[in-house]
């Protein structure tokens, strides 16, 4: 992955992958035609996606009545968890309150609600709000912590939740028709992979990181200042 800066006015940032990465989450094994008849499977899904869905609002994240409802933060201009503001603790929600998204944004993907969180975190336009949030595109990969200090410095604190967060953008763009989703998540999921092979997974000719530090193959969390 190679990032130029052009010489227009203003200068724009312009990322060329030379050589392609497997960035796909295919099943082993697809379910076969026979058992796709035997199961019903078409008409099954075919109903719950017809069917009525009544959701309780009293438990549910995205309505007031839950515990930590989303509210939207005026100042970083996102969208973040009450609960941190009410328990006065930024750990809370995995620290969604302080904009801690790294672990959670994977998580919340599959349910329609979300898709303002999509739009704030990988949204390429600056009219309303910074663009893409949610990626530091000069490390390749999100950062936990969110807006707190940490002694060590920031950490990418979940490799899955980082890359299963794209492939999910990705996937939604793509159910949603909404190609500029799409290829967005495509290039974040990608670039964070390339990363993922460079700093997490330690092969012996890997060159990120220590000679003495590669027998270990796989590294925990990664921090500004050390890795563990």
């Amino acid at each position: 992955m190679q990032a130029l800066v052009t010489t227009s006015s203003p200068p724009v940032w312009k990322f060329h992958d030379s050589s392609d990465i497997v960035a796909e989450l295919n099943p082993r094994q697809r379910p076969s035609s026979d058992d796709v008849t035997k199961y019903n499977m078409h008409e099954t899904l075919e109903k719950d996606i017809d069917a009525d869905w009544s959701i309780p609002s009293g438990g549910s994240y995205f309505f007031p009545q839950a515990s930590g409802p989303l509210a939207y933060d005026k100042i970083y201009r996102g969208i973040v968890s009450t609960e941190g503001f009410k328990a006065h603790d930024p750990n809370a929600d995995f620290g969604n309150s302080m904009y801690n998204h790294t672990a959670t944004g994977s998580w919340l993907v599959p349910a329609q609600p979300p898709i303002t969180r999509l739009e704030w975190a990988a949204r390429p336009q600056t009219h309303d709000q910074p663009a893409i949030q949610h990626l530091d595109w000069f490390r390749g990969h999100s950062y936990s912590h969110g807006v707190t200090p940490f002694a060590d410095g920031k950490d990418e604190e979940s490799t899955s939740g980082d890359i299963n967060f794209h492939y999910a953008l990705t996937l939604f763009g793509r159910a949603t028709n909404n190609h500029e989703l799409a290829n967005v998540g495509s290039l974040m999921l990608r670039l964070n992979a390339r990363v993922v092979k460079t700093y997490s997974v330690m092969t012996n000719v890997n060159r990120a990181q220590p000679t003495n530090f590669r027998g270990n193959k796989v590294k925990g969390i990664l921090f500004d200042n050390i890795a563990d």
